[in-house]
């Protein structure tokens, strides 16, 4: 699975905050105590004066004695720190700089592999992201009405939503690119939100961006001279997430740039069989008028064709 830089700093940086959060409770809840059982603040400083002699013992011959009594001593007066916190409504490691991920100890890696504590985090920004950009509410397959297509189009919706909902079943770095198209209102963004949901949920990078801002942040990639590192950051997403779903197809600007934009795009997520879905208002005949052969072709030769067809559902009287 791709890890989505952008999203991948944002879970670091959280990470990095609730350590920071947990730190300062931890040292206040310290204080507190300290001022209230000063008893326990001189069982640690004498704990950690036991420890510190007993490390310099180690370095030294001969000292096995004074290790065993410092040893004895550290145990006893854990022993009377804990009896001392639980009497007192205490957790008897509250005030312990315990890390939250033992595996980890909150760096966020073991080794050079992300830990699940960070992974975690990492899936709920990732979330997070896909609610605002796709307006994620009670969106989901479950949700999907078909009888909000007439009659007449409702068993072909039937196939065209079990095309979809399978896609999202069953995704997996390796599976085909979708060209859903429809008149505007057919629910194709909503059925492209439910993929989203359904693929992130298992842990994949799904990007999701309308066409316009896709060429939008690769010119001006092209042709600003500030904000590099965050476009550059934004536009290494578009060609290494997962899954990139392309909403409103057809609707930017048509220009060299974009037409070369959006070439570079399709075909390289081609050829690193990356997936990407692409929702349009435009047909695949459409695609050959208002596209180059290259971006025609390769729309029509390498992605599976789905048709929405029916009345606009916003225009619906509920």
């Amino acid at each position: 699975m791709a890890i989505d830089g952008k999203i991948m700093n944002r879970a670091l940086t959280r990470l990095s905050t609730l350590r920071t959060e947990r730190e300062q409770s931890t040292e206040a809840l310290r204080k507190q105590i300290y001022a209230t059982i000063p008893r326990i603040a001189e069982l640690d400083r004498a704990i950690h004066d036991l420890l510190y002699m007993a490390a310099g013992a180690a370095l030294q011959a001969n000292n096995e004695e004074i290790i065993n009594e410092a040893a004895a001593d550290s145990v006893a007066m854990q022993a009377e720190r804990t009896r001392l916190l639980v009497a007192n409504g205490y957790q008897s490691n509250s005030i312990d700089d315990d890390p939250a991920c033992s595996l980890c100890d909150d760096r966020g890696y073991i080794g050079a592999t992300p830990c699940r504590c960070l992974m975690s985090i990492y899936n709920d920004e990732q979330r997070n992201e896909l609610s605002v950009l796709l307006k994620i509410g009670e969106q989901s397959f479950e949700e999907f009405r078909l009888d909000y297509y007439p009659p007449e189009h409702r068993s072909h919706m039937e196939i065209s939503f079990n095309i979809c909902k399978s896609y999202a079943d069953k995704f997996h770095p390796d599976s085909d690119n979708l060209y859903i198209t429809g008149e505007p209102g057919l629910g194709k963004t909503y059925i492209s939100c439910c993929i989203a949901k359904e693929v992130a949920a298992k842990g994949y990078s799904v990007v999701y961006e309308t066409t316009i801002g896709l060429c939008t942040t690769l010119e001006r990639l092209k042709f600003s001279r500030s904000e590099l590192e965050e476009l550059s950051d934004d536009a290494e997403r578009y060609y290494q997430c997962d899954l990139l779903i392309l909403d409103d197809f057809g609707t930017e600007m048509q220009t060299g740039f974009t037409f070369s934009a959006l070439y570079d795009v399709i075909n390289n997520r081609l050829i690193s069989k990356r997936p990407m879905i692409i929702n349009s208002n435009l047909s695949p005949n459409d695609l050959y008028v208002e596209y180059s052969p290259q971006i025609a072709s390769r729309l029509t030769g390498e992605y599976q064709i789905i048709y929405f067809r029916g009345t606009d559902i916003r225009k619906r009287n509920y």
